[in-house]
Order: C-alpha cells, then sequence, then structure tokens
C-alpha cells in the first residue's frame, strides 16, 4: 500500500516537472525570438524595407511577449507562451530576415 502511495506522488511530481519544464523551455525560446527580433529591427537594411505598419504589428508582439515573460510570468499558460512564440518566429521569418 504504502509503495503504490508513493508511486502515486512520484507519478504527479513528474507531471508538474514536465508542465515546468515545457513552460520553462517555451519562455526561454520566447524570449530569445523576442531578443533576435529586436535586434534584427535595430539593423539598416531592416529598418529601411520594413513598412511602417509592420514595424509597429513587430514591436507591439515583442511588447506583448515582454509582457508574457516578466509581468506576468507565473500567470502565464504554457500554451499561450507557445502560441506567441510562433506568432513572433513567422514575424522575424517572413518580415525580418527576408527584408535583411
Amino acid at each position: 500500500m504504502k509503495s503504490k502511495k508513493l508511486i502515486q506522488e512520484a507519478d504527479e511530481y513528474r507531471a508538474e516537472d514536465d508542465k515546468f519544464l515545457r513552460k520553462a523551455k517555451a519562455m526561454n525560446a520566447l524570449d530569445y525570438c523576442s531578443y533576435k527580433t529586436t535586434n534584427a529591427l535595430k539593423e539598416k537594411d531592416v529598418k529601411l524595407k520594413l513598412l511602417p505598419q509592420e514595424k509597429n504589428m513587430i514591436n507591439h508582439a515583442i511588447k506583448v511577449a515582454t509582457n508574457l515573460l516578466y509581468k506576468n510570468n507565473q500567470q502565464s499558460e504554457v500554451d499561450l507562451l507557445e502560441d506567441h512564440l510562433k506568432e513572433v518566429e513567422i514575424m522575424l521569418e517572413n518580415r525580418v530576415i527576408k527584408t535583411g
């Protein structure tokens, strides 16, 4: 009986650890992608080729990412972080990298 309880507790802790690890990976990836995008926007070639609306949209996405990462850190759900990461990655790939 006691060993079954220990196994059950270990399974619960493993699930919590897996959730924490997934969130930590999503946060790190979102932070890195935001960093790369911010730096890319500082490059002269990129600045000249982006439309003002595109720059505003990208800056807004970075601001949302920053809020998710630093202001709402504990409350941000993993799926929300991963979804926003995909959005920023797409912007980086489609608008920033192709213009550079």
